[in-house]
């Protein structure tokens, strides 16, 4: 099946923040294509809703469910990129703490793509709050892994809650 990663690109191009940059976007658009249904896809983390764009827009041409994107705040633009791109029924969005939304979350999920606070602290109680959700073959992506800018901060709240918790089986 042909995708439309190219006309996606073009309009992400076209949106003047300076977010989202390099090879991100499109990785993303994949990554969503992947999905099987077998869980849901969450967003932390939209700011102008390139990545929303992205993730969204995989479901729609593939006739996959509707993301879940959830951020503290709405960019005064979020809502009028998600409508120009085609996908606003594609993003349910929610306003709210991520590590609070992720507490009272109930759904399996398939890929969590995590580009909230960029703090060790922050990123380690987004990761506590989702990772739980997502099934066995699922996935979890973060923004700035392992570091941007020199900052540490992703590693360390992946250091300290996955990392640490794989263990090898007896005898490996």
């Amino acid at each position: 099946m042909a995708d439309g990663w190219e006309e996606i690109a073009r309009l992400l191009d076209s949106i003047p923040e300076e977010t989202c940059g390099g090879n991100q976007p499109e990785f993303l658009y994949r990554l969503s294509r992947e999905t099987t249904g077998a869980g849901d896809v969450v967003e932390i983390g939209s700011n102008v809703g390139k990545t929303t764009i992205a993730l969204s827009f995989a479901q729609k041409e593939k006739g996959g469910n509707p993301i879940h994107a959830v951020d503290i705040y709405q960019h005064k633009d979020i809502v009028k990129n998600l409508e120009r791109a085609g996908v606003a029924s594609y993003a349910n969005r929610t306003i709210s703490c991520s590590s609070s939304a992720g507490r009272t979350w109930d759904k399996p999920i398939q890929l969590v793509w995590i580009d909230g606070d960029h703090c060790s602290v922050g990123a380690a109680m987004d990761l506590k709050a989702w990772m739980n959700h997502v099934i066995p073959g699922g996935h979890i992506a973060l923004h700035d892994y392992p570091g941007h800018m020199g900052s540490m901060q992703i590693w360390k709240a992946v250091k300290r809650l996955l990392l640490s918790a794989v263990r090898m089986a007896p005898g490996e």
